[in-house]
């Protein structure tokens, strides 16, 4: 898809312009036939246990924010493990939260076979055909009874015409539920809202500005449409009120099995903050509640 062109669809979007919506969303949707010829051009989608959906994730080692973040903790607090963590706590050192990034070479992403989906899917987002290949693939998970999607289980947005061609896949899917999480709030997510106005106005998908620390506070920022998630690991950081609210909006997969169950509070707009506990050992914070486990 040209640029022109998914500039048009946006901004008809934005103006509420069915006729043009019309005309265009069709030709995006129908641009594709088979679900062979869209895995050529982009990939396949993922399936992570946790998830109660299929997600598309690049590479993690092309994030931005993130590999600054990773950086970071590499020159200056050369974080390994959860323990790492636990004294970098006490110390009060900032910590990155992509420091024990699960996507960096860990668990299943440590696979060849995984390095190589996740670099051909980052090559592939400049594919002309790359919004029609994600919109089938997406659409076709309706078949399956998925009415849910997460952007990036692996990796971050790339650019602004990334991000505007991930928009065009959301409003070319509207029966599907969108949660978009990142780190590039303040660069691409901040330059699309300049450009169109605030990303809220995409009724179908939640982007959630994820914190560059752990602990550090949640920004949601409603006026630009934006939601938040913190990673915690110590909720005495907080102010109690603050705490009493994350409370209420704590993941469950990290308390429970691992799985979100029925949970689907990340991709719900109304919740302006989610916060993921990260399990510490605890005997060094000696906290307890609902963070150390």
């Amino acid at each position: 898809m040209n640029k022109k062109l998914t500039e048009h669809i946006i901004r008809s979007y934005y103006n509420d312009n069915k006729q043009q919506l019309d005309f265009y969303i069709p030709l995006v949707q129908n641009k594709i036939r088979t679900l062979k010829e869209a895995n050529v051009i982009a990939g396949t989608l993922s399936k992570t246990s946790k998830m109660p959906c299929r997600s598309y994730g690049i590479t993690a080692k092309a994030c931005q924010v993130g590999s600054a973040m990773k950086d970071l903790n590499k020159q200056k607090l050369n974080i390994t493990c959860k323990h790492d963590i636990e004294v970098a706590l006490i110390d009060g050192k900032l910590i990155p939260t992509c420091a024990l990034c699960y996507c960096d070479d860990r668990g299943n992403y440590n696979y060849p076979s995984v390095h190589h989906a996740l670099h051909k899917r980052l090559e592939s987002i400049t594919n002309p055909l790359w919004t029609e290949a994600l919109t089938y693939m997406i659409n076709n998970e309706l078949k399956k009874g998925y009415d849910y999607f997460r952007w990036h289980d692996s990796g971050d947005i790339q650019s602004l015409d990334h991000l505007e061609h991930i928009i065009v896949a959301c409003i070319c899917t509207p029966l599907i539920r969108h949660w978009l999480p990142t780190l590039e709030a303040g660069s691409h997510v901040s330059q699309f809202v300049q450009k169109y106005g605030s990303i809220d106005k995409i009724s179908n998908l939640c982007v959630r500005a994820s914190t560059p620390f752990i602990n550090a506070r949640p920004m949601p920022n409603k006026n630009n449409g934006i939601q938040a998630s913190v990673v915690i690991a110590d909720d005495r950081t907080f102010k109690q009120e603050m705490v009493t609210f994350m409370n209420d909006n704590i993941c469950p997969a990290k308390l429970g099995d691992g799985t979100c169950g029925d949970c689907r509070k990340c991709w719900d707009k109304d919740i302006d903050i989610i916060s993921y506990p990260l399990k510490l050992y605890g005997h060094l914070l000696g906290i307890k509640g609902l963070v150390i486990q």
